[in-house]
């Protein structure tokens, strides 16, 4: 469960920094105090925060070319940045497609809009998704 824990602690910290319009500084010590986390998956919950406020750009490039009807910043703050972390996900940590989309699937269902997952699932299945980064 740590690893679903640091996904969703991720989540966390990059909802409050896109709501802030980019501006919410993330420290490790905050996020210590909201998750209870080993050092291994709190390691990994910085590496995921780090890279999508780093390469924020180049991971909604990606996935704004496989949104079909849609605009990115129609998504919600949840959806985009589920999307962002389980891109970052595949693309830095080499975790497999069919892993990242079913625990970002999961997340959704549990913090997203009801059929949010659907539409996560369909863009993370999207095979232009990872064109950027082959």
């Amino acid at each position: 469960m740590g690893r679903r824990q640091a996904r969703e602690g991720a989540l966390q910290m990059l909802y409050a920094w896109d709501i802030g319009n980019n501006q919410y500084e993330l420290t490790v010590e905050t996020i210590k105090e909201l998750m209870d986390l080993n050092e291994k998956d709190n390691e990994f919950m910085m590496i995921l925060v780090n890279e999508v406020i780093d390469n924020t750009a180049v991971y909604d490039k990606a996935i704004a070319r496989c949104l079909k009807g849609w605009e990115l910043n129609r998504l919600s703050y949840l959806d985009r940045n589920i999307l962002r972390i389980a891109l970052v996900e595949m693309v830095k940590q080499g975790t497999p497609k069919q892993v990242v989309a079913n625990e970002a699937v999961e997340i959704a269902k549990s913090y997203s809009e009801d059929k949010s997952f659907k539409y996560i699932n369909g863009v993370l299945g999207n095979s232009e998704l990872l064109k950027d980064f082959e």
